[in-house]
């Protein structure tokens, strides 16, 4: 298994992937610390429609790293696990070998890295 799908990731390696979730920021954060501060580097606050850039829709990283907002991320993904595995039919061998878990229906890979 590549190394950074043990921490949670879902689509590719690239730390700074647009199809990132809230908790793949969050486990960024605890995983890879600097990382997080580079990737908040690049995102752009202001008032002018248009041209603000943050990785994640309606909340940029400083926001996300708040402790009330990674617990409520948290809290989003436990629930949102329990009902999948609640409502889930059987897994697919390449799962049960892999301990990979299905997928959430998102993307199926980013287009630039192809992961």
């Amino acid at each position: 298994m590549p190394p950074y799908l043990k921490w949670g990731r879902t689509h590719s390696g690239c730390y700074f992937c647009f199809f990132q979730r809230p908790i793949e920021w969050v486990r960024l954060l605890e995983t890879h610390p600097e990382q997080f501060e580079e990737a908040m580097k690049y995102e752009k606050i202001t008032d002018n429609p248009g041209k603000t850039f943050t990785w994640c829709q309606g909340m940029s990283l400083s926001e996300l790293r708040k402790p009330e907002n990674i617990a409520a991320i948290k809290r989003r993904y436990a629930e949102h696990e329990e009902r999948r595995k609640k409502n889930r039919g059987n897994k697919k061998l390449v799962e049960v070998l892999a301990g990979m878990e299905d997928d959430d229906g998102g993307p199926k890979a980013c287009l630039i890295c192809q992961l």
